[in-house]
């Protein structure tokens, strides 16, 4: 039976909560299935909460097996909580990666505009260099490229975000190598077992001329993760 005490007590939602923090420690534990199932749990007993949602839909979301189930839990979480802006910018990058950009896109640009996080904006141009939109191979370094201003955007918002320093440096390489070095190198600066930024850096100063450079930065790159080659 579900009700309420005097003193606002519910056992129902405490139940849900102790349910939910069971499933929090699964799933730092690795135990996905068992983290999955007391959170449905947690859900049952308290099925508005958009909290355990969210942690339900981020859970699937990390497994590209269940990424779909993932958006439908975000999207729920969005029918009770329309602006929640978590669950906009995690729909939005569960979108993307199930190759559903044009979708991903206003969804992730609402996020931003409740709650400009780094990430989000991260999001937001690996959306629109998937899109198309802008061309950082045009002579104007990157200038009234979409990508490219968001990546300046999410660095805007936390300097040291090596993402965004890392997709800068991807988005500039042919355009503006020199440019693209510096947001690299200070990706792996602040990461230095990033073996992707370290293969990047290592194919901008090919594209430099600098090849001794590049063959030591390449061999760092293998050494941190031999399965990231450059293609």
């Amino acid at each position: 039976m579900n009700f309420e005490s005097p003193t606002g007590w519910d056992p129902d939602r405490d139940k849900a909560g102790r349910l939910c923090e069971a499933a929090q420690a699964e799933e730092d534990l690795g135990r996905t299935d068992e983290a999955e199932r007391l959170y449905r749990e947690a859900i049952s007993f308290d099925p508005r909460n958009t909290r355990y949602r969210l942690l339900l839909g981020s859970l699937l979301g990390d497994q590209p097996a269940c990424r779909r189930a993932g958006i439908r839990e975000l999207r729920a979480v969005l029918e009770l909580e329309p602006d929640n802006p978590r669950a906009l910018s995690l729909l939005g990058s569960l979108l993307m990666g199930d190759a559903r950009c044009q979708e991903a896109k206003p969804i992730l640009e609402r996020a931003l505009s409740l709650e400009p996080k780094p990430w989000t904006c991260i999001y937001l141009g690996l959306c629109a260099a998937a899109l198309g939109r802008g061309d950082a191979a045009l002579p104007a370094l990157g200038r009234g490229d979409e990508a490219v201003d968001s990546y300046r955007r999410a660095l805007e918002l936390d300097p040291d975000c090596e993402e965004a320093h890392y997709n800068l440096g991807c988005r500039l390489r042919f355009v503006d190598p020199t440019t693209a070095e510096r947001h690299l190198r200070r990706a792996v600066e602040i990461d230095p077992v990033y073996a992707l930024a370290w293969g990047e850096l290592g194919h901008v100063l090919l594209l430099q001329g600098r090849a001794a450079e590049a063959v030591e930065v390449l061999r760092q790159s293998v050494s941190l993760n031999a399965t990231h080659v450059w293609h």
